[in-house]
């Protein structure tokens, strides 16, 4: 003898926002926008850097006085911009990832089952080279399950967020070639050069805060009234 499947359960949507989802995704997007902040105050200090030894290639400067005074106002800038922005990307880490543990929770507790568990997504970030790809998984894992609860975050909603994972990578990764670019006996060309590919990877950096501070002001936004 059959018998029929078990009604469908309906979880009201606010069972998903436990934990205080909505405050965290409030305060990723209010930091979102502090490391935008700082993140462009470090492409201008790049940029600044970049003037400064194209100067000093063209022998532009009038005097050594000059060029050490220019030069000291660009070191200075460079350590307070990018500390500013390492400080902001450590909480906007931190944060991301205590929205990761707490969603991927709710969702397994009202019956959407995530691919990985919340103990694996937040392990996950920090195997290295791999972490890009599991990360994209998850955001898209998390994405998915939560469209499921609130129908406007469609597919589409996602790509806002995984660009901004994208190109924050990619950006990072464009900052530590520009490093490994000098040496003791590099030439004054080649500071030139590294500078420029330093602005590049802020530039790209600021580009993916960009799309970071849109996709969270959409899932604060499409996540507010349950």
């Amino acid at each position: 003898m059959s018998f029929p499947p078990p009604p469908t359960i309906s979880v009201p949507a606010g069972n998903i926002l436990g934990r205080n989802i909505q405050g965290v995704q409030t305060t990723l997007f209010v930091s979102m926008i502090t490391s935008l902040v700082a993140s462009a105050l470090y492409l201008l200090a790049t940029i600044n850097q970049f003037q400064l030894f194209t100067d000093m290639k063209n022998l532009n400067f009038s005097s050594e006085t000059e060029l050490m005074d220019a030069a000291t106002q660009s070191d200075d800038f460079i350590a307070a911009s990018i500390g500013f922005y390492f400080l902001t990307l450590i909480f906007v880490s931190v944060v991301f990832l205590v929205w990761c543990n707490k969603l991927t929770k709710n969702l397994n507790e009202n019956g959407y089952g995530t691919e990985k568990g919340s103990g694996w997504v937040v392990g996950s970030f920090f195997v290295p080279l791999a972490n890009f790809f599991f990360v994209f998984g998850t955001i898209k894992d998390l994405l998915t399950g939560l469209g499921k609860f609130f129908p406007v975050i469609s597919a589409d909603r996602q790509k806002s967020m995984k660009a901004w994972w994208i190109l924050t990578i990619i950006g990072g990764l464009v900052l530590r070639a520009s490093d490994s670019m000098l040496t003791d006996d590099s030439s004054i060309d080649e500071y030139v050069t590294a500078s420029g590919v330093e602005a590049l990877g802020a530039l790209v950096i600021v580009v993916g805060l960009v799309f970071g501070v849109k996709a969270f002001k959409q899932l604060r936004d499409d996540t507010k009234a349950v």
